[in-house]
């Protein structure tokens, strides 16, 4: 498959007031300019077309003209650090100050940032936890200092799940109350949906874009999961700045270990968890410097980290998010390029290696279509997941505990039914992922494992809890693996002393979506003065969730248990 080329149209060399602009402005830049000092801006744009260039250079201007405050919030960790390098070499030329808000960062450290610096660079979750959970505390402080705000910038809006845009949602109504000048700015790459959850409250003007993309090569290949070797020798047949972005942050680590030692300019990025920001941003750096480098990565990269490279050599990732992702570190800036995909699915490989030519849009918007056929409805989620009981068994050394669990005839059923569309565990290919009924797709897996407790946290109005009283024993039985809970909410204080009678005795008659736990999530609350008390012989299985979460009505996967 083939993407072709693409400019947007150019307009005159464009100045500012106090500053120019580096670069003839897209069109849909110029627009932007236009409508950013007059409306709340909704800026949907495919990647490397300009997004953020369209509203920093005019908010500098204001500032310099104004001397009121700006504040830039971005998803992730990632993106902070690495918008903060962009912005404050721009701001500073004008001695505008910029600093970045952390977790770390206490509440005086706060306050004084707030009052020494125009530019406020900060993540969703400390900009909510600084607005909503301290107004009480100090609402003198935050009314005053948000009157003096005229612009907030939420980039990269895509990244957003649908959590995160129902507190913002809370937030930007909060926000408009306390100063109506202010005006607000979405900025998002992809996926209509997403956006969809902002209208209504802010009297958006939307602008579209198009992306500066040179030609763009795209294939599919079936890459063996545990040829390392072969890994490296398939990305070095290629010249210029190469990546190759792996699902594991381990497989990642695994193959930078392997090839240091052999070749020249090879760096890793993976998540904090594995690597610290500072060596992270400091391989980034070496990476792009370079003219002939390879960079080996993690998903992290779909953070919207901004590199352009010649080559991209993508594992098959968990969702339609992260592969459109992926795609958009390709051919940026009107550069030529090949994205290379690693996968085992036939599908995928008549899809990727076919005839077609078309635009980066309509690539992305293919990319929809196709993901339906991994992307299973709600209804199916169940067999499926039935089904990879089935998958796990036959790649298990304990089938012999596996198989007392189980109906083995039924689950080999639905696994013949479903196998081309299930991930194959020893190659880290997505999971199988659900429809919400808000449109927004969530990995089932992500939702039940790992990255659960990242979303969670206690709260005085009532948190969504479940038990489930059953031993161990008891659960490995068909009696409960075949029961499929769902989500309601028990409000209850937490900060009660003592919370456990007061919920009363709970049984598989409360439903609730439940997790099997070994202690470790709980422990995560201790620091937040909220523990999980264990009872002797039991199992603990619960879920949580702010009860501000739930001002609208969310269908969550289920879990069979």
């Amino acid at each position: 498959m083939i993407i072709r080329s693409n400019t947007p149209e150019k307009t005159e060399k464009f100045n500012f007031k106090n500053l120019n602009f580096p670069y003839a402005p897209f069109k849909h830049q110029l627009n932007a300019f236009e409508a950013i000092y007059k409306n709340d801006l909704l800026l949907e744009s495919p990647t490397s077309s300009g997004k953020t260039d369209a509203v920093v250079y005019p908010i500098v201007d204001q500032i310099l003209e104004e001397e009121n405050w700006a504040i830039f919030v971005y998803p992730t960790r990632a993106l902070v650090w690495d918008q903060f390098v962009t912005i404050k070499e721009l701001s500073e030329k004008y001695n505008i100050n910029v600093c970045k808000i952390t977790p770390f960062t206490s509440v005086p450290e706060m306050e004084n940032l707030f009052a020494r610096n125009r530019i406020i660079i900060v993540t969703p979750d400390i900009f909510y936890y600084w607005f909503l959970r301290h107004y009480q505390h100090y609402e003198r402080f935050i009314k005053i200092f948000f009157k003096r705000v005229k612009h907030i910038v939420f980039d990269e809006v895509h990244l957003y799940d649908t959590y995160m845009l129902l507190n913002l949602k809370l937030l930007l109504r909060s926000l408009k109350k306390l100063n109506k000048n202010l005006r607000i700015h979405c900025l998002s790459a992809t996926i209509e949906h997403v956006i969809g959850h902002l209208y209504g409250i802010l009297d958006f003007e939307k602008i579209s874009g198009e992306s500066f993309t040179g030609e763009i090569n795209i294939s599919a290949i079936n890459l063996p999961y545990f040829e390392l070797n072969y890994s490296i020798e398939e990305i070095l047949e290629h010249k210029g700045r190469k990546v190759l972005i792996l699902n594991s942050a381990k497989r990642v680590k695994e193959i930078y270990d392997e090839a240091k030692d052999r070749y020249e300019n090879i760096f890793y990025v993976v998540g904090t968890r594995y690597q610290k920001e500072e060596e992270r941003i400091n391989s980034l750096e070496s990476f792009k410097k370079l003219r002939n480098s390879i960079l080996i990565a993690s998903s992290i990269v779909e953070q919207g980290i901004d590199f352009k490279a010649n080559t991209v050599i993508s594992e098959d990732p968990f969702s339609l998010f992260s592969i459109i992702q992926r795609f958009g570190r390709i051919g940026r800036s009107g550069k030529n390029g090949e994205f290379i995909l690693l996968t085992k699915k036939d599908m995928r490989h008549k899809f990727y290696n076919s005839n077609k030519i078309l635009s980066r849009s309509e690539f992305e918007t293919a990319l929809e279509k196709e993901a339906k056929y991994f992307d299973p409805p709600l209804e199916k989620e169940v067999e499926m997941m039935h089904a990879m009981l089935y998958e796990v068994y036959i790649n298990s050394s304990l089938k012999d505990v596996i198989g007392k669990a189980v109906d083995l005839d039924k689950i080999k059923g639905l696994y013949e039914k479903y196998k081309r569309h299930l991930p194959d565990p020893s190659f880290r290919e997505p999971s199988p992922a659900v429809e919400l009924k808000t449109g927004n797709l969530v990995s089932i897996w992500d939702v039940l494992t790992r990255n659960i407790w990242k979303r969670l946290e206690p709260s005085k109005k009532g948190i969504a809890v479940g038990y489930l009283n059953v031993t161990p024993e008891e659960f490995l039985t068909s009696k409960f693996i075949n029961y499929i809970p769902r989500l309601s909410l028990i409000n209850f204080n937490p900060y009660q002393k003592d919370y456990t009678k007061s919920i009363g005795t709970a049984t598989l008659e409360i439903h609730g979506i439940k997790f099997i736990t070994n202690g470790e999530l709980h422990k995560r609350f201790v620091r937040n003065s909220f523990e999980i008390k264990m009872k002797k012989g039991f199992t603990k299985v619960a879920y949580f969730r702010p009860k501000t979460f739930f001002e609208e009505t969310l269908d969550f996967p289920s879990r069979i248990i």
